[in-house]
């Protein structure tokens, strides 16, 4: 249980750097 949990908050926080990552590149793409 708590090790399918440990995985879950891995993956919403690899999730969270993606979104994090796209507004980066989508910011910097309206800023050219």
């Amino acid at each position: 249980m708590s090790m399918k949990k440990q995985k879950f908050v891995h993956l919403s926080g690899i999730f969270e750097k993606l979104l994090f990552a796209e507004a980066v590149l989508t910011s910097y793409l309206n800023g050219k």
